[in-house]
């Protein structure tokens, strides 16, 4: 059976998933302690931490340039819609 190679759309998906799934594991790394995180098998190194405090900076940096629409998640949203309505007269 011959395979296909790859198309450049199915290499950029294979790339952005497992990036993904790299940032992923430090995000939630960051989040257990040693002895959690050791339990389940995740390492942590001095690079994983530059990785965490790179992106909390551009995040930190960012999220007040997005938009509303962009920034507040739909439960922030919706909740917000649900006090305006409550704060209004009649």
């Amino acid at each position: 059976m011959e395979t296909k190679p790859l198309t450049e759309a199915q290499k950029n998906e294979f790339i952005a998933k497992a990036l993904e799934g790299k940032f992923k594991e430090i995000l939630d790394g960051n989040l257990l302690p040693p002895e959690l995180r050791a339990g389940f098998g995740l390492r942590w190194s001095p690079a994983r931490q530059l990785v965490l405090d790179a992106s909390s900076a551009a995040v930190r940096a960012l999220l007040p340039l997005l938009p509303d629409l962009l920034r507040a998640v739909p439960a922030g949203r919706k909740a917000e819609r649900e006090r305006s309505h409550l704060s209004r007269p009649g």
